[in-house]
């Protein structure tokens, strides 16, 4: 049993697995869920047969009260699919992900021990963009618990969201150490997701702090994919951070107690 005398977080945790992992490929299971019994057959055949560096599925989201299935398309073209994560249209979740171990060795890709929030699309995208060949299972093999409890749900304090911020500092440096620019345009409705985290998950220091980050992020507000009343929230919460905030919430509040739309449309 691998364990650190101290809690060092998931990215020193996953070095450390990583460095004692001896298979041919590697992947993770989260504590909190599970998976199908062919869960590791199926990845591992796809990824002989087509000797494959990464080979990813699709999942079952586990809610309280009903299961839903999420395809998690992965596309031949490896620049394509860190577009298609940069642009929250596809997760960059490891554990559904096998991964050729040569492929991390060979190319000095490792976790960054004080980044523990979005570390595994840091990671996912350096492993992408050194991918040659890339498969994907049509099929959930893998049961993601939506855990209200749990490390994802209980963000997002200034620390966390610190650790967001640092992780997509540095993708967007290592993005452009690889002369990728143009994938830094389809990083902004990545970034519109995290801004909404802030704002929603986030504590009052959190919002006052991170919401005015990124700006050019916000002129594709109109295409991000979130309900009319979460978008106004944050339209405003952008424009006018210190008063604006406040006010959506109770107009928020208001329109849950009454049922009458008292958004803009």
């Amino acid at each position: 049993l691998l364990h650190h005398e101290m809690n060092k977080g998931v990215a020193a945790a996953r070095n450390t697995a990583f460095d004692r992992a001896q298979g041919k490929y590697f992947i993770y299971v989260d504590s909190d869920d599970w998976v199908e019994p062919n869960y590791l057959e199926e990845l591992y055949n796809k990824a002989e047969e087509g000797n494959c560096d990464i080979v990813g599925c699709d999942l079952y989201s586990e809610f309280p009260n009903k299961t839903v299935i999420k395809e998690q398309p992965l596309k031949d073209n490896n620049l394509d699919c860190i577009r298609d994560m940069l642009a929250a249209k596809t997760n960059g979740w490891l554990w559904l992900k096998m991964i050729k171990r040569s492929l991390v060795i060979e190319n000095d890709i490792s976790w960054v021990d004080s980044i523990n929030i979005c570390e595994d699309v840091l990671f996912s995208v350096k492993c992408f963009y050194y991918a040659k060949k890339i498969g994907y299972l049509n099929k959930p093999l893998y049961h993601y618990s939506h855990n209200l409890g749990s490390y994802m749900n209980t963000l997002t304090n200034n620390k966390g969201a610190y650790q967001i911020v640092s992780a997509i500092s540095e993708i967007e440096q290592f993005l452009l150490t690889k002369n990728q620019e143009s994938l830094l345009d389809d990083m902004k409705m990545q970034k519109l997701h995290l801004k909404s985290r802030f704002l929603f998950k986030g504590d009052k220091e959190v919002r006052v702090k991170y919401l005015s980050l990124w700006p050019e992020a916000n002129t594709r507000l109109c295409d991000f994919k979130t309900s009319k009343i979460r978008k106004t929230i944050l339209y405003y919460s952008i424009k006018a951070p210190k008063y604006a905030t406040f006010l959506l919430f109770v107009l928020y509040a208001l329109k849950k107690m009454t049922g009458r739309n008292l958004f803009i449309k």
